[in-house]
């Protein structure tokens, strides 16, 4: 670590002939560089010490070539007396094995600077206390982007107190080919002659690549770099214990936490028992953890959130600033909120130039809260921004209460979808695993799409809306490639509900033909996705069609879409209902009110769409009549209605034509 010239060390220091000779003097360093450069020194650091005045837990200094070097006295002969070292003192040099902090403290230091994840945190340090006899122990976190791996990883690593050795992506893949294993190698050594220390790799996947023996993109650089990660790790694990650990039972260990946001991407070989023992996963943060990440970027960053009525703890359990934060931050990771903080802060500033609040003062910085909401509106969560065919639903104001002649399909939504969602233990108790699929059927404008925005409202849950036609692509692989993407982008946005509009072009009816190889293929990747959406996180997929009769017979099958609800035909009472909602805000005359009624008796074979547009043509014809004061009529009402028939019939010959 350091090479010696005694003309660059300090000078001998003086003798005190009141003070008595030591005899014997131990020295102890927790810096394995500063234990060997001790130790080369041999006879010639009692001359370099000759003289100095000492005593038993005093903090002994060195300095040569301007570095500083600190060691503790940890035994003294004669003991209890201040004495002084001459050319007769025999020095012996101790390397002290530095051990993990407790538990408790440990886990208290972490969630002070990472909340939000205090299970995961309790689970990571039991597992690294429990083996710290073994010479190597491996965890792996893997969760979606933006949830805080690497920074959690670096947390734990930092309030450990031990050395930390980190493999950077940067660093590695910059050197030339054969550099590159030597560098890994390299680093490897140095955390074992430092052990007990921890050793970081951020994106596993790149160090370790999960691949095929036929997989030519698998290059040999990327073999090199896995088998040598391989040798490094066994060298540490396959040592002899006896060997490994002295008769003090000196704990060695070197803790490896690597992270990955694809746990399957990594190398089953590097995932084995010896290597990396454990995973565990940082999942989308749930309501209440929001808060307390929130919590914990607001204190890193300086700023206290003011709702402008004085109050404290805005942030605190149940406060309706708390719920109010909750409904807007669904699918939201670290990072988003992270990103919303610098955002609103940086936008509070350019609006209040010439305000205190832009600027420090007695209670620090302060972040106002209505501008922070206005921002969470406006952000897009990380886990849906990144991908065209897929965006986050604008679900709009729509409520069940705003849908008529829907009752019975709405309690049993009610009943199944939403509990699914937000209660699922509720159907372990009944014995019944909640619904993986729903599938929504029924004439074309009969409120489907409507009725799935008013689920995601209700819930207030993110929407993840795809239009299945857009998933198709002319390239061969791309589409069964997008479905799968749906499905990651679906998973990492959980909870949430994938709404897939026209299923039926993703999941028509296989044919015999040859020639539909491909649409087989795309329906065969999308049954695989839905067999497997118990494990890819808490989503429900609510498929959407007018055409059931042209769904495949397994996507209708329990397991993928449990429930099969139909739209039914309004009767006149529901058609009553919708005119009602849908004419409640227009000005239409006494008469005209009353004749809704008879409106809704005369409208057989209406659907909620048509009474919609009917309603919109009935306004359009009054303002044709009498542009400034007009009220619909009767009359307005009527021709609006023989228009809508005759649409519908027109279209009605066309399809029979075809």
């Amino acid at each position: 670590m350091f090479g010696f010239d005694l003309s660059l060390v300090e000078p001998y220091y003086k003798f005190s002939e009141t003070l008595q000779e030591c005899k014997s003097i131990t020295l102890q360093t927790t810096d394995n560089g500063i234990y060997k450069v001790l130790q080369n020194l041999g006879s010639t650091l009692a001359t370099l010490l000759c003289g100095k005045e000492v005593e038993l837990k005093q903090i002994l200094e060195l300095t040569w070539f301007q570095n500083k070097i600190k060691v503790l006295i940890k035994r003294i002969e004669p003991v209890g007396i201040k004495c002084q070292i001459t050319n007769q003192t025999t020095i012996k040099i101790e390397r002290d094995f530095l051990l993990l902090p407790a538990k408790e403290k440990w886990i208290e230091e972490i969630n002070n600077n990472f909340g939000g994840y205090k299970g995961q945190i309790e689970e990571i340090i039991e597992k690294l206390h429990c083996y710290q006899d073994l010479p190597f122990v491996g965890l792996l976190l893997h969760g979606s982007s933006g949830t805080g791996k690497t920074y959690l990883m670096d947390t734990i690593a930092k309030a450990s107190g031990l050395p930390i050795f980190k493999l950077d992506l940067s660093e590695t893949f910059k050197r030339e080919k054969g550099q590159v294993e030597k560098y890994i190698a390299s680093i490897f050594l140095k955390a074992k002659e430092n052990s007990p220390c921890f050793f970081l790799i951020d994106q596993m996947e790149a160090f370790a690549p999960c691949y095929e023996s036929s997989n030519s993109s698998f290059s040999d650089l990327d073999r090199a770099v896995l088998y040598t990660l391989i040798e490094s790790i066994d060298e540490i694990t396959n040592v002899n214990s006896l060997e490994y650990f002295s008769e003090q039972n000196e704990q060695k260990t070197i803790y490896l936490l690597a992270t990955t946001e694809y746990p399957q991407s990594v190398s089953k070989e590097i995932r084995e028992c010896g290597r990396i023992d454990f995973e565990i996963e940082i999942q989308i943060p749930q309501p209440q953890q929001r808060i307390e990440i929130l919590n914990c970027i607001v204190k890193s960053m300086g700023l206290r959130l003011h709702n402008n009525q004085n109050e404290d703890n805005i942030l605190e359990t149940n406060s309706n600033t708390s719920q109010k934060i909750i409904e807007k931050t669904h699918s939201f990771v670290g990072s988003d909120l992270k990103t919303v903080c610098d955002l609103s802060y940086q936008k509070q500033i350019l609006q209040n130039k010439e305000n205190t609040q832009g600027n420090k003062n007695e209670n620090g910085k302060i972040l106002n809260l209505t501008t922070f909401l206005n921002q969470l509106e406006e952000y897009i969560p990380s886990s849906v921004q990144n991908c065209e065919w897929i965006s986050p639903s604008i679900s709009g104001e729509t409520k069940f209460d705003d849908l008529g002649g829907m009752d019975s399909v709405i309690q049993t939504l009610k009943t199944a979808v939403l509990t699914s969602l937000k209660s699922p233990e509720k159907f372990y108790q009944m014995g019944i695993e909640a619904p993986r699929g729903v599938l929504i059927y029924g004439k074309p404008g009969s409120g489907k799409t409507k009725l799935v925005q008013a689920i995601a409202n209700e819930s207030s849950l993110n929407l993840v809306s795809v239009k299945c036609s857009e998933i198709l692509s002319k390239v061969l692989g791309r589409s069964e490639e997008r479905i799968s993407q749906v499905f990651l982008q679906a998973s990492a946005a959980s909870p949430c509900i994938l709404f897939l509009d026209h299923i039926e072009t993703i999941a028509a009816k296989r044919k015999k033909d040859s020639s539909e190889q491909v649409a087989d293929r795309i329906l065969t990747c999308l049954l695989t996705e839905m067999d497997g959406i118990s494990k890819r996180g808490n989503f429900l997929v609510v498929g959407v069609t007018d055409r059931v009769q042209a769904l495949d017979e397994a996507i209708l099958r329990p397991g993928r879409f449990d429930l099969h609800i139909k739209i039914p035909d309004l009767d006149s009472k529901g058609r009553l209902e919708i005119l009602l909602k849908k004419t409640k805000k227009m000005p239409l005359e006494k008469k005209a009110k009353e004749y809704l009624d008879k409106l809704a008796k005369d409208t057989d074979g209406f659907s909620g769409a048509d009474i919609e547009s009917m309603c919109k043509e009935a306004a359009y014809f009054c303002m044709r009549r009498d542009l400034k004061n007009g009220f619909i009529s009767i009359d307005d009402l009527e021709k609006a209605k023989q228009k809508i028939q005759y649409l519908k019939h027109k279209i009605e010959k066309k399809e029979l034509k075809n």
